[in-house]
């Protein structure tokens, strides 16, 4: 009975052992169905094989991939979006983690680019027929050289601007700490350009129009390269401002206005002098070039005070003002304002006097210095003793 039971047992093994891999065949074997024409759930594999980072087909045959080029009209990198102009019109582009950004070549970032950049975009377009952005080339476009040449009409150094009135109409120039500026082949600068100055820029086009300025050349008022126009007047100083490095000269012709600046020259009856020694009634020569609005940039100034007449004139006190120290003398001529000051000596009879002893009525003999006014200034007034 044992025996017969080790059989059946030792047969049962065997036919396990035949049967095993057999069915571990049949296990790598699983069928799958396919579907028919109808089905849509092909596509569907075909989209999952081909599916890239942005969940977009990859491959240009793939329908929902797609390329544009054009220039960027409008940029926002902190909603990660941005505009391109295209030949068919507005395309709205918007970026992820895995947009790649290249400028010539070179690993770059939303932030590189700039409106008016040339850019070309592949992406996947979306349903609201937007793109999302897998590749963005930047290439900003080729600095425009321009040169121009006219007269200045208005310039601002605080701001690095000047406004040139040219042919064509006015043009904004903008400079910056590369800016050269050259006047009669020698180094200027900002603050040498004046209003009415012929000017040549050439520099960079800007988007807005204007020009960054590399080069300013300021020429004559002729637009040569010679000399500006050199003009000489003559006349007495009405007023001066030598915080502004400017005065008013009345000359035969009428008020001109003249400026000065580091290079001009101060001089009195021949001995050097300075802006600080000129005062209101100086007679004054001045010559300097003659600028666009009329007024002279000098470069030579010769001035001297007037000079002291001295005059003597008698009459009777009109009046008396021991406010102002002066009083009013009746003459043969008219009446006669009199001043005094502390330096003035009054006598009667060789007796020292004071202001306070003159009066209305008294005759009076006075010497002094005849003011620009008419008036005189007493050196001396001798009191008449009265018959």
């Amino acid at each position: 009975m044992r025996f017969r039971f080790f059989v059946v047992a030792l047969s049962l093994a065997f036919l396990s052992a035949i049967a095993a891999p057999r069915a571990n065949a049949d296990r790598g074997r699983s069928r799958i169905s396919v579907p028919s024409d109808g089905d849509h759930s092909s596509s569907a594999l075909t989209r999952i094989a081909g599916h890239d980072d942005h969940g977009g087909a990859s491959g240009s045959d793939n329908p929902g991939e797609t390329e544009i080029q054009g220039t960027v009209s409008a940029i926002d990198c902190g909603s990660n979006t941005m505009t391109v102009a295209t030949g068919s019109g507005d395309a709205a582009v918007a970026f992820d983690a895995f947009t790649t950004f290249k400028m010539h070549g070179s690993a770059a970032t939303c932030s590189d680019i700039q409106v008016g950049d040339t850019v070309e975009v592949s992406g996947t377009l979306q349903g609201d027929a937007s793109i999302l952005a897998a590749k963005v080339s930047i290439e900003a476009p080729e600095a425009q050289e321009a040169e121009i040449t006219g007269t200045v009409s208005s310039v601002d150094c605080g701001a690095d601007t000047m406004i040139v009135s040219t042919d064509s109409g006015d043009v904004t120039v903008s400079f910056d700490s590369s800016t050269a500026f050259q006047k009669q082949d020698n180094a200027a600068a900002c603050s040498d350009v004046q209003v009415g100055d012929t000017v040549e820029v050439s520099g960079t086009l800007q988007g807005d129009g204007s020009i960054l300025a590399a080069k300013v050349s300021i020429e004559s008022e002729d637009g040569g390269g010679g000399d500006a126009q050199e003009s000489e007047i003559s006349g007495t100083v009405s007023s001066i401002d030598c915080g502004a490095d400017t005065m008013v000269v009345s000359t035969d012709s009428g008020d001109v206005t003249v400026s000065f600046d580091g290079s001009t020259a101060f001089s009195s009856k021949g001995s050097p002098a300075s802006c600080g020694d000129i005062a209101a009634g100086d007679a004054v020569e001045v010559s300097g070039a003659l600028q666009g609005d009329g007024r002279i940039l000098a470069s030579k100034v010769g001035f001297e005070a007037p000079e002291i007449e001295e005059t003597e004139v008698s009459g009777t006190i009109l009046s008396t003002d021991s406010g102002t120290q002066t009083f009013v003398l009746t003459t043969g001529s008219g009446n006669v304002t009199i001043d005094t000051d502390s330096n003035t000596v009054i006598q009667q009879d060789g007796d020292a006097k004071t202001f306070a002893d003159l009066a209305a009525g008294m005759q009076v003999e006075v010497k002094g210095i005849l003011q620009g006014d008419g008036s005189i200034l007493a050196e001396t007034v001798k009191i008449e003793s009265g018959d």
